[in-house]
């Protein structure tokens, strides 16, 4: 009778392992069918991006996970959006080579060659024009914008950065989480 319970129990133990590894599973499966829905539906390509600074207090504190929407070089960059922009990195350079901030101006070129864009954080006293996140450039140009903030997360891209600043993958302490996830439920299973 013992082991009949012994049994019964270690097959509980299973059935409960693989249910939470098949309902997560699920899980995942409808996140990323939501997202390819939402790029289906509006054309765009979706890309996150922790808040890494200060710089956008208090619209947007360290910390925050913003999701940004990413389209076609035409689509318009209008003052007051909120861009993820790409800076011309030096090569001695240790910063982010992204950067998070407000669009204040738009100057549309009269040679229709696009727009010139200039940006500034929320909390900084002066813009970005001619600094070292332009390459010394006066304005950033529409190539150089990556997406604009459809949404945010408070506090959700703490992970990322701890991640960054440890210089440790994220796929890989992912995947390192997985797999102690696994050997934890297989144990379980065992020792029921």
């Amino acid at each position: 009778m013992d082991n009949r319970a012994t049994s019964h129990r270690r097959h509980l133990v299973t059935r409960s392992a693989l249910t939470q590894i098949i309902t997560l599973l699920v899980l995942l499966s409808h996140a990323a069918m939501a997202l390819k829905a939402a790029e289906a539906a509006t054309g765009a390509r979706f890309t996150a991006m922790a808040v890494v600074s200060g710089s956008m207090e208090p619209t947007f504190k360290r910390g925050d996970l913003l999701l940004f929407a990413t389209r076609s070089d035409d689509s318009p960059v209008r003052v007051g959006d909120v861009v993820l922009y790409r800076k011309p990195v030096p090569d001695d350079d240790d910063g982010p080579p992204v950067v998070v901030h407000r669009v204040i101006e738009v100057r549309e070129r009269r040679d229709g060659g696009g727009a010139d864009i200039l940006t500034k954080g929320d909390d900084n006293s002066v813009d970005d024009g001619g600094s070292v996140l332009y390459g010394g450039a006066p304005y950033l140009r529409r190539d150089q914008v990556i997406g604009k903030a459809v949404g945010y997360l408070p506090g959700a891209g703490w992970p990322a950065i701890v991640f960054e600043e440890a210089g440790v993958d994220r796929r890989a302490v992912a995947g390192v989480v997985g797999l102690v996830a696994l050997v934890q439920i297989v144990r379980e299973a065992m020792n029921a």
